[in-house]
């Protein structure tokens, strides 16, 4: 049986940092956003469905077959709350727990001032990540990043408030989960 932890939030608010973190004290292997959106704009560059419809399938499929071994994951992801992202979000609920897995959800937040500080990061730019700080202020600005998945027993975090470090215990301390 398979832990999921989904850290979701908008870009920059610390997923892959905090995640590192986690794995370190619980020894869940890290599967971040940017793997599969790495690997599907290396084949389909452009910025559309073709792209995106790869990731979604390449991303169940990672968590379907961790989750048949009983492998525990840290999976980091943005959303934004549409139609889509919450039949995403269904579809991995449900493969998690039809094998018997559970899947904990954190939400990482930040206030904008602090996003748009770190978009520029230097340690953004290994997994193309956004490091625009104009587009991501248009997309705070929409509001795009407001919304928390509809599941109950989500843990917030301020990223900003705490090193990773701490986030990561409190995440493994509020989800009892084992440290290695």
């Amino acid at each position: 049986m398979m832990n999921l932890i989904v850290l979701y939030g908008p870009p920059a608010s610390g997923k892959l940092t905090v995640a590192q973190e986690l794995s370190k004290l619980t020894g869940y292997k890290i599967f971040h956003n940017h793997l599969t959106m790495d690997l599907a704009r290396e084949l389909y560059p452009d910025f559309n469905e073709l792209r995106f419809n790869l990731v979604s399938k390449l991303r169940l499929e990672v968590i379907k077959y961790a989750s048949e071994l009983g492998t525990d994951l840290i999976f980091t992801c943005v959303y934004v709350g549409d139609l889509e992202d919450e039949a995403y979000m269904e579809k991995v609920v449900k493969i998690v727990e039809e094998h018997g897995g559970d899947v904990r959800l954190v939400e990482l937040t930040a206030p904008d001032a602090t996003l748009l500080e770190r978009v520029g990061s230097e340690s953004r730019k290994r997994f193309h990540k956004l490091k625009d700080a104009e587009v991501l202020r248009v997309q705070l600005e929409d509001g795009r990043y407001q919304v928390s998945m509809p599941y109950p027993d989500i843990l917030k975090l301020d990223t900003s408030m705490r090193p990773a470090s701490e986030s990561a215990r409190l995440i493994a301390d509020h989800f009892q989960l084992g440290v290695s």
